[in-house]
C-alpha cells in the first residue's frame, strides 16, 4: 500500500507508520544482518563487507507530535444535582499523568470548556512542551483552576483548527467530557471527527458517566472511543489513550517491580500510586539504573464552580497521589524496580533494529559478495548480535517487502524466506513491520548487486624461512612471492593497471590452522603480492614449525564485477633454535614457577611427614615417690616435656625434646634428651650418659653397664628412678 494518496499527500497509514517509526526510535540504527559476517550498508555508499550491528541505513528524523486536549470543567463534573463528584479531580489528575508522559519532541495544548462559554475563539488555557522538566509541566495542570458552566463545543473545533495548521508530524485531537454539547447533536459531531481523521488528525474521545456523547468507535480511521462509566474509571482508560498516543505498551509484572525482558528497553515508565511512593533505581544483574526523571502527581483544591448558575463545592478526591519515573537503556533479562506502592505500572518502549539477510546455497553472503542470481531473502527484527529474534514485547509481527532491481519493482509483498533472482545493478528493499497492535517501523536498504566473479588465480614463488629470524625477514627479500591475475583457461592476462590500483593488501586473507599470521604487502609489479610470515606476538619460540599449510584468498570488485580466487599451499619453518634455547627460554617464562611450585610441595611433603611427638605426651606429666624404708613420705610431683621450638619450624628434621622424669630439686639425674621417632615413639638419645647412674629403668629394664642400645619408649612407657630413700615413677602421658 502507498503511503501517499493521489495528489501526493500522505495518507493516514503512512503518517501512522512515521509517526511509529519516530517515536519508537527503533530505526535509529537498521542494519542489514548477516550471521557468518553482519553486512553494513550505507544510503549512500556501495555496502561494506566490514560488518557491524547499528550502521545507519535511512535513519528517522525525530517526530515532532502536537496534542490538543479539551478537557470538560462544566458543572456536572462537580455535582448531579443531589450530590457532589469527584469527576473533576479525576480529569485532573489524569491529566497531570497525561502530562508528566509527554516525549521531548512533543507539544500539549489544554483547552479548558469554561473559556468558551462567552468567547467562541478563546485559545487554550495551557501550553507546554516535552521539552519542558516534567515537574513545570505537572506543575502547570496542578494550579490550573476548573471553573465550570456549560459543553460548548467550541473548543472542539478550535482545537481542531490549531491542530489544522500545525506543522507536527503526527496530530492528536483528545477530548474529555462528561455530557452532550450544548450545541452539536452527537451525529454531527460524530461527522466532524470523522471529517478530522480523513484530515490526517487522529482522534481520542472519553465520555464520562451516562449522558456523555457516545461516539463509533473507529481505529482503522484513527477514531478511539472510550467510555469511562463511572469516575474511577476516567484513569485507566486516559493512560490506553497515553499509551496509544506515545506509543509506549503495559508491561507485565511478575511481581510488583518485578519484570523479564527479552530485549532491551529504549524506555520504561513506571507510574506508582498510593501514600508515601517512592520510586528508586532499576537493577538488571550487576547493572543500576537510576531514572532520568521524575514527578509527584496528586489531588488538587479547587475553587467553587458554576453550577446551573449557582456555586456548588469542589470536593477533591484525596486518595489520588503517585510518582512517575522515566527509565531509558533498561538491559535484556531480569529486572527489578524499586518501588514502594499500592499499585505499580510499568509502560515500555523496546529497543530493536530492522535487519535483513541474503542467503545463497544455506549460507549468507557478505554485502559486498552479492552477485547475480537467486538468492533467499530473510528479513526482520534482530538483535545487536545481528541474529533475527521474536519476543513476546513485539507482540504479532506482521512483516512485508517491496524489492526494487535496476528501478524496476520485482516484488511488492516479498514474504521473508522466500527466494528472489537479482540482476547486476542497483537494489532498493523497502521492509516493513507492523507490531504492538498497531505500531509500524520500516527500512530501506540500498545494495549493489555485482557482476559473477571473473576467474582469477595465482602462481607461487615459494621459499623456507627460519625461525629465529622471523622478526626480520621482510619483503621483497625473503618473502613467499604470488602473481596474481586474471585466469583464461590454462593462461593468466594480467589486470589493468587502473584494476591493479583498486586492489589493496586487504583484498587478500591468508588462512592457517598454524600458530603464525602472515603480513600481506603489495609490490611494485601488476599481480605482486608478498607474504612474510610471523610469530605471534613476535615470540619465535611459540611458532609453529616444519610444512605450515595455508589458503589464499584474494577479493576484490572492480567495475560493479567481483573477482575472487582462492589457493591452497604450503611453506616450510625450520627450527633453528638449539634444544638448550629452547630450555632457557622456557625456564625463564613457565619452568622457574613449575620448579617454584615443585619446591613448595616438596616443603608441605616435609611437614606432612616430619616426626613429631605424640599429643598424648603431657608437657607435666606426674612422677609418684614411694619410700624405699621406713620414716620417709611419699611423694607426688610433675615432671617437665619441652619440645624444642627450633626444630618444630624445620620439615623433615625430627622434633627433639628434653624430660624431666623426677620432681624438681632431685639431684644426680640428667634430663633425658629424647627425638621423635617413626609412629609417635621417642628414641632416648643421651641413654649412656643415663646408664652410668645405674638408678633409671626403662619399662622394668635397668639401664647400666650391661645396657647396649636404648630402649624404645612410647607415650605409655613407664619410667623408673631410685634414689636410697625412694623410688619415683613417671609416665610420659600420664
Amino acid at each position: 500500500m502507498s503511503a501517499r494518496d493521489s495528489t501526493g499527500r500522505q495518507t493516514p497509514q503512512g503518517r501512522r507508520a512515521s509517526r511509529a517509526l519516530g517515536a519508537l526510535r527503533i530505526l535509529v540504527a537498521s542494519v542489514v544482518a548477516v550471521t557468518a559476517a553482519a553486512l553494513t550498508t550505507y544510503a549512500a555508499a556501495p555496502a561494506s563487507a566490514a560488518a557491524s550491528c547499528g550502521a545507519t541505513v535511512n535513519a528517522a528524523a525525530p517526530e515532532s507530535r502536537q496534542i490538543n486536549l479539551v478537557i470538560d470543567d462544566s458543572g456536572s463534573m462537580f455535582n448531579d444535582g443531589t450530590q457532589p463528584l469527584d469527576r473533576w479531580s479525576q480529569a485532573k489528575y489524569s491529566l497531570e499523568v497525561f502530562a508528566a508522559m509527554l516525549e521531548h519532541d512533543d507539544s500539549l495544548n489544554v483547552y479548558r470548556m469554561s473559556d468558551f462559554g462567552s468567547n467562541p475563539n478563546a485559545g487554550p488555557q495551557l501550553r507546554m512542551s516535552g521539552a519542558d522538566p516534567m515537574s513545570t509541566r505537572v506543575a502547570k495542570v496542578h494550579a490550573m483552576q476548573m471553573v465550570g458552566g456549560g459543553t460548548p463545543y467550541a473548543p472542539v473545533q478550535r482545537a481542531y483548527a490549531d491542530l489544522a495548521s500545525s506543522k507536527a508530524s503526527a496530530k492528536w485531537l483528545v477530548v474529555l467530557t462528561d455530557g452532550k454539547f450544548d450545541d452539536r447533536t452527537t451525529a454531527d459531531v460524530q461527522s466532524d471527527l470523522s471529517g478530522f481523521a480523513a484530515s490526517g488528525v487522529s482522534v481520542a474521545f472519553l465520555a464520562i458517566g451516562s449522558d456523555a456523547a457516545t461516539i463509533a468507535n473507529d481505529p482503522a480511521h484513527h477514531i478511539y472511543f472510550a467510555h469511562a462509566t463511572s469516575s474511577s474509571d476516567l484513569l485507566g482508560l486516559m493512560t490506553n489513550f497515553s499509551n496509544l498516543i506515545f506509543e509506549r505498551s503495559l508491561l507485565q509484572q511478575s511481581s510488583p517491580g518485578h519484570i523479564s525482558a527479552d530485549v532491551p528497553l529504549d524506555q520504561a515508565l513506571v507510574f506508582a500510586q498510593g501514600p508515601n511512593v517512592s520510586i528508586g533505581s532499576a537493577t538488571t544483574g550487576s547493572k543500576k539504573t537510576s531514572p532520568v526523571s521524575s514527578v509527584g502527581v496528586a489531588w488538587a483544591n479547587n475553587q467553587q464552580a458554576q453550577d446551573g448558575g449557582v456555586l456548588v463545592d469542589a470536593v477533591p478526591n484525596k486518595g489520588l497521589q503517585g510518582t512517575i519515573a522515566t527509565f531509558t537503556d533498561i538491559p535484556q533479562g531480569d529486572t527489578v524496580f524499586n518501588v514502594k506502592a499500592q499499585t505499580i505500572n510499568i509502560f515500555y518502549k523496546p529497543h530493536v533494529k530492522f535487519g535483513i539477510e541474503l542467503d545463497k546455497g544455506g549460507k549468507a553472503v557478505d554485502a559486498d559478495k552479492i552477485v547475480g542470481g537467486k538468492y533467499t531473502l530473510r528479513y526482520g527484527f534482530v538483535n545487536n548480535k545481528c541474529k533475527f529474534i521474536h519476543s513476546s514485547l513485539l507482540g504479532n509481527v506482521d512483516y512485508s517487502a517491496r524489492i526494487t532491481n535496476n528501478g524496476k519493482v520485482v516484488a511488492t509483498k516479498f514474504t521473508s524466506g522466500d527466494e528472489i533472482t537479482l540482476a547486476r545493478g542497483d537494489l532498493v528493499i523497502e521492509a516493513g513491520a507492523q507490531f504492538l497492535g498497531d505500531e509500524s517501523s520500516k527500512a530501506t536498504i540500498q545494495l549493489k548487486v555485482l557482476e559473477p566473479a571473473r576467474p582469477s588465480g595465482f602462481t607461487v614463488h615459494n621459499t623456507t624461512f627460519e625461525v629465529s629470524k622471523l622478526a626480520r625477514y621482510h619483503a621483497p627479500g625473503h618473502a613467499i612471492e604470488l602473481d596474481y591475475a586474471v585466469k583464461n583457461g590454462s593462461s593468466y592476462t594480467p589486470f589493468t593497471k587502473s584494476e591493479w590500483a583498486t586492489i589493496k593488501p586487504s583484498s587478500f586473507r591468508v588462512g592457517t590452522t598454524s600458530n603464525l599470521h602472515f603480513d600481506v604487502s603489495l609490490g611494485e609489479k601488476i599481480g605482486q603480492v608478498y607474504l612474510v610470515p610471523r610469530a605471534p606476538g613476535g615470540d619465535a619460540y611459540a611458532a609453529d614449525t616444519g610444512r605450515i599449510p595455508l589458503t589464499i584468498h584474494a577479493s576484490h570488485v572492480y567495475d560493479e564485477q567481483l573477482n575472487q580466487a582462492t589457493m591452497k599451499m604450503s611453506t616450510t619453518i625450520t627450527d633453528d633454535i638449539p634444544w638448550y634455547q629452547r630450555l632457557a627460554h622456557w625456564f625463564g617464562q613457565d619452568g622457574w614457577k613449575w620448579l617454584l611450585l615443585l619446591v613448595v610441595l616438596i616443603i608441605l611433603a616435609g611437614y606432612v611427614f616430619k616426626r613429631r611427638f605424640s599429643k598424648r605426651v603431657k608437657k607435666r606429666p606426674s612422677v609418684v615417690g614411694t619410700p624405699n624404708r621406713v620414716g620417709v613420705r611419699s611423694e607426688e610431683a610433675t615432671g617437665r616435656f619441652v619440645v624444642a621450638t627450633g626444630r618444630k619450624l624445620l620439615p623433615f628434621v625430627s622434633d627433639v625434646a628434653t624430660l624431666r622424669y623426677v620432681p624438681p630439686g632431685v639431684i644426680g639425674f640428667t634430663s633425658m634428651r629424647l627425638k621423635a621417632g617413626p609412629h609417635h615413639t621417642m628414641r632416648l638419645e643421651n641413654w649412656r650418659a643415663i646408664a652410668q647412674r645405674k638408678n633409671v629403668a626403662i619399662n622394668g629394664t635397668d639401664l647400666d653397664a650391661d645396657t647396649t642400645k636404648a630402649p624404645p619408649l612410647s607415650p605409655s612407657s613407664t619410667i623408673t628412678a631410685s634414689t636410697s630413700q625412694m623410688t619415683y615413677e613417671m609416665t610420659p602421658n600420664a
